[in-house]
C-alpha cells in the first residue's frame, strides 16, 4: 500500500502530515539498496502529492513539503554515509532528482526541477544562502520565466513599509567583482544586492517575503517587516519563541536561542533576536534562527496579544537597541533570554504569567556549565547516578561529598573562569559587560549566582500554554 494511502486511511490531511513526519524521523541509519528504493518511492509519492495539491490546498501542501524535504534529506545523509550504496549510480541520480524537487517546492513550487538543475550557479546561490529554508519560512516565491529561474528583488514603495516584488531572470543579472573578491550584482545598471566571494549576501541585504531587500541585520535604520501574516491582521502580537537544539553532540547551550516575532495590525511580521554572549552583534532583525528548519530544534512558542500602545513601546525599544553600538552582552545576565525577558517586563508586564518573570527564567550557574560541556544524554545519566549516590545508604558518605563539596568546587572554578574571561573581553570589546556579581556571592553564596536560562523560559512558555515541558 502507498505511504499516503496508509496514512489517509486513518483520517485526513493532518494524519497524512503527521505520518510523513514520523516516517522521516524513523529512517534507519543503515539500509540496503532495496530498502532505499522503497523509501525513494515513498518520497516520490509525497512530492507528487505536494505538487498536485499546492493550488487547491496550499497550507496542506506547505506542511507536507516540510515532511518531504526532511525525508529526502535523511535519505541523502544515509546514502552518503553508506559505503555499500555510494557506488549505486541509479540511486544517486534518483536522490539528486528528489533533492532538486524538494528544494523547488520549498522555493515556492514555481520552478521545475529540470530548470533548477540546469543552472549550476543559481543552485549554488540558493544553497550557500540557505534560501530554500528562508524562503519556506517567509513564504517567498522564486518564479520561472521562459525556462529560466528568477531572483525576486524587493522594490521599495515610497511611504510604505511593504515593498513590491520584481522577478529578475538569472541571465539578466550582471556582476562586478570587488577588491575583496565579492560581487556587486546589478540589473539594468542598478545595484540590487552584494555578495562575498562565496556568493553569500553581505550584511546589508537579506531575504524577505517580497524578495532580496537592501536591508540587513546591522543597518542602523527603522526596523522593517520580513513577511506578512494576513490571518493575524486586526490586532498586534508578540510571539516569544525558544529554540532548543536537538542531537547528541556536546555544547547544547550553543544550540539554544530565545527570540520573538512581532506582528502589527496589518499582519506585517518582524523577526528579532539578540546575539553575542561574549559581546559582538547585538540586536538582529531578521533573526536567522527564526528562519531555520524547525526539525533541527525543539521549538516552544506562544502568542501574546498587545495593545497598540504596548506594540509601539516594543517597536520603539527594539529600534533604539538596534542602533545602540554598545548594548551590553554576556553569557550569564545579558544574553538572548535576558533581552526577551527584559523586553516583556518593560513593555508588556504580566503578559506571560504572574510573578517575577526574570526570576522564573533564572537557573543555577552549574546548569550553564553542564549544558556548555555536555550533551543532554550525559546530563541525564549523571543525574541518575547522582540520585543513587545521594540517597542509597551504603553510599551515604560518598553521596554527601558528591552533593556538597564537589558541586561547590566546580561552581567556584567555573564561575571565576567565566567572570575572568568576561572581564578580559570587556576590556577589548565594550559590548561585553561584566555580570552584576559580587565576589562575596561567588565564593560564599553560590546559590546567588544564576544565569538567564532559555530552558527556564521554555518551561514558562509551556506553563502559559498549559502544556507539559520535559527538560
Amino acid at each position: 500500500m502507498s505511504i499516503l494511502g496508509f496514512a489517509g486511511g486513518a483520517g485526513g490531511a493532518q494524519d497524512i502530515i503527521a505520518f510523513v513526519q514520523s516516517v522521516a524521523g524513523k529512517v534507519p541509519n543503515k539500509m540496503n539498496s532495496d530498502t532505499m528504493v522503497h523509501y525513494v518511492e515513498h518520497a516520490k509519492e509525497v512530492l507528487g502529492r505536494v505538487e498536485s495539491d499546492r493550488g487547491s490546498q496550499p497550507q496542506f501542501a506547505r506542511e507536507l513539503t516540510d515532511g518531504a524535504y526532511r525525508l529526502v534529506d535523511r535519505l541523502w545523509k544515509n546514502f552518503k554515509s553508506n559505503h555499500e550504496l555510494k557506488g549505486n549510480s541509479f540511486l544517486r541520480q534518483e536522490l539528486e532528482d528528489l533533492s532538486a524537487a524538494a528544494i523547488c517546492q520549498r522555493l515556492g513550487g514555481q520552478i521545475s526541477k529540470e530548470t533548477y538543475g540546469s543552472f549550476e550557479e543559481f543552485r549554488s546561490f540558493i544553497k550557500v544562502n540557505l534560501f530554500h529554508h528562508q524562503a519556506f519560512a517567509l513564504g517567498t516565491v522564486f518564479m520561472e520565466k521562459d525556462g529560466e529561474p528568477c531572483v525576486p528583488i524587493a522594490v521599495e514603495v515610497p511611504g510604505s513599509a511593504i515593498p513590491r516584488t520584481r522577478d529578475v531572470k538569472w541571465s539578466e543579472l550582471d556582476c562586478e567583482v570587488c577588491a575583496d573578491g565579492g560581487l556587486k550584482v546589478l540589473h539594468d545598471g542598478a545595484l540590487v544586492f552584494e555578495t562575498d566571494r562565496d556568493g553569500m549576501l553581505t550584511d546589508d541585504y537579506s531575504l524577505s517575503q517580497w524578495g532580496i531587500r537592501a536591508y540587513g541585520s546591522d543597518k542602523r535604520e527603522v526596523m522593517r517587516p520580513q513577511f506578512r501574516q494576513p490571518d493575524l491582521a486586526g490586532r498586534c502580537y508578540i510571539e516569544p519563541t525558544v529554540y532548543l537544539g536537538r542531537g547528541s553532540g556536546p555544547s547544547q547551550l550553543q544550540r539554544t536561542h530565545a527570540a520573538f516575532r512581532l506582528v502589527d495590525e496589518t499582519g506585517a511580521t518582524y523577526l528579532v533576536g539578540k546575539y553575542g554572549m561574549w559581546g559582538g552583534e547585538g540586536i538582529r532583525s531578521p533573526d536567522p534562527v527564526l528562519l531555520s528548519p524547525k526539525d533541527r530544534y525543539e521549538v516552544l512558542e506562544t502568542r501574546l496579544e498587545l495593545t497598540s500602545e504596548e506594540f509601539a513601546a516594543v517597536l520603539d525599544k527594539v529600534n533604539k537597541d538596534r542602533c545602540d553600538p554598545n548594548i551590553d552582552s554576556n553569557a550569564m545576565t545579558a544574553n538572548c533570554t535576558s533581552y526577551l525577558v527584559e523586553l516583556l517586563d518593560t513593555c508588556c508586564p504580566g503578559k506571560l504569567g504572574e510573578g517575577n518573570l526574570r526570576q522564573k527564567c533564572q537557573a543555577a550557574s552549574l546548569e550553564c556549565l553542564a549544558l556548555f560541556f555536555f550533551n543532554s544524554k550525559t546530563i541525564r545519566s549523571f543525574a541518575k547516578v547522582w540520585d543513587q549516590l545521594t540517597f542509597h545508604n551504603k553510599y551515604v558518605s560518598w553521596g554527601l561529598f558528591i552533593a556538597t563539596v564537589l558541586p561547590y568546587a566546580i561552581h567556584l572554578i567555573f564561575t571565576l573562569t567565566v567572570y575572568a574571561a568576561t572581564a578580559i573581553l570587556s576590556i577589548v570589546d565594550k559590548k561585553c559587560a561584566l555580570p552584576d556579581l559580587h565576589i562575596w556571592d561567588i565564593i560564599f553564596r553560590p546559590w546567588k549566582v544564576t544565569y538567564d536560562s532559555p530552558y527556564q523560559l521554555a518551561s514558562v512558555i509551556c506553563e502559559h500554554n498549559d502544556e507539559e515541558y520535559v527538560s
